[in-house]
C-alpha cells in the first residue's frame, strides 16, 4: 500500500515501536518486581481480562452489533 520510497521509513517506525514496547516492558515489569511480586502479577492478570473483554469475549464490537441486530429484529 505505500510506495517503494517510504517503506524504509515505515519499516524503521515498526522495528521503534516494537522494540521500544520490549524495553517499557522491561522497564515496567523491573519496577513493579521491586515493588512486590503479587502487584505485577495482578496487572497482568487484569490486562489479560481487559484483552479478552474486549477483543475476544462479550464486548467484542461484532458480538454487539449482532446484539443490537437481534434487538431491532425482536
Amino acid at each position: 500500500m505505500l510506495p517503494e520510497e517510504a517503506l524504509a521509513g515505515s519499516l524503521a517506525a515498526l522495528r521503534a515501536l516494537i522494540y521500544g514496547a520490549g524495553a517499557l516492558g522491561g522497564t515496567l515489569s523491573g519496577v513493579l518486581g521491586g515493588i512486590g511480586v503479587t502487584l505485577p502479577l495482578r496487572v497482568a492478570l487484569a490486562s489479560f481480562l481487559a484483552f479478552y473483554l474486549f477483543a475476544l469475549g462479550p464486548l467484542h464490537p461484532r458480538r454487539l452489533e449482532e446484539v443490537e441486530a437481534m434487538g431491532r429484529a425482536s
